[in-house]
């Protein structure tokens, strides 16, 4: 879309109704939008927030306008270029990824809350809330509740700091 003073588009994204919000997804928009000043190593690689609400007064739903970025999905245009030249592209993507990861928060999970003591905590609470998802939805969550561990026990909680991984 294209707002008024701005020659370049931008994009409108509107999150779901809040009761066709599926657990796992939760104020998804709100997370991500939190999360920025924590990805400030990568904000230039990022769309730029230039207006959010979370009211519901304007559309009754929570929305954002974003910039849009420059520049071509890698799986549409990769494929034009030699393979030699894929190994630069790669380790550039490995780099960004680093710098993402070497990003330390309070706790591991979502920006807004919850927070994990743990790495696997955050990401069992997450497939808990992805299986709850399947069988809201009438899908079998089998394979997501299934572990190579056996079942979820609860056991002693790890006296790292969440600065220390998992």
């Amino acid at each position: 879309m294209t707002l008024t003073g701005r020659a370049e588009p931008v994009i409108l994204r509107v999150a779901p109704e809040e009761g066709r919000q599926f657990r796992s997804e939760r104020h998804l928009m709100r997370n991500e939008y939190a999360s920025q000043p924590w990805l400030a190593v990568v904000a230039p690689l990022m769309p730029q927030v230039l207006a959010a609400d979370w009211s519901h007064e304007v559309i009754g739903r929570d929305w954002m306008i974003q910039t849009c970025l420059d520049g071509v999905p890698a799986p549409e245009q990769l494929g034009a270029y030699p393979r030699t030249e894929w190994s630069a592209f790669f380790r550039q993507m490995g780099a960004i990824a680093r710098s993402v990861h070497d990003v330390r928060g309070p706790y591991f999970g979502p920006v807004g809350g919850p927070g994990h003591g743990t790495w696997s905590e955050a990401v069992l609470t997450s497939l808990e809330e992805i299986a709850a998802d399947l069988e809201g939805a009438g899908l079998d969550a089998g394979d997501v509740r299934r572990s190579p561990q056996g079942p979820r026990t609860a056991g002693p909680r790890s006296t790292r700091s969440p600065n220390q991984g998992c």
